[in-house]
């Protein structure tokens, strides 16, 4: 799993990847990087400012689940979202549109 939510030149990149948990799944995480910040971040997780390392309003749920929904996803780009949303019951699910 490796898909670009965005990529900018000054703001960074922001991917969805799956990283080893410690068994045999992959665990789908938010990265973020921009120059020396790095940063996972699951769905629950409120974002951190990649300038400042200050939080942001945002959580990392509202992120995908507003990537997902861009009527330009394809399936698999919105099944490995499903995957990370669900990761957090009491978040936003796809199905819920």
């Amino acid at each position: 799993m490796h898909h670009i939510i965005y990529e900018d030149s000054e703001s960074g990149t922001a991917r969805l990847i799956g990283k080893p948990d410690g068994n045999s799944d992959h665990v789908p995480v938010l990265r973020i990087e921009r120059g020396e910040f790095c940063a996972d971040f699951g769905p629950r997780d409120i974002l951190e400012d990649a300038w400042t390392g200050e939080p942001s309003r945002e959580r990392a749920a509202d992120v995908l689940f507003a990537w997902a929904n861009d009527p330009e996803r394809t399936a698999e780009e919105k099944r490995d979202a499903d995957l990370f949303l669900r990761q957090w019951s009491g978040g936003p699910h796809l199905d819920e549109l």
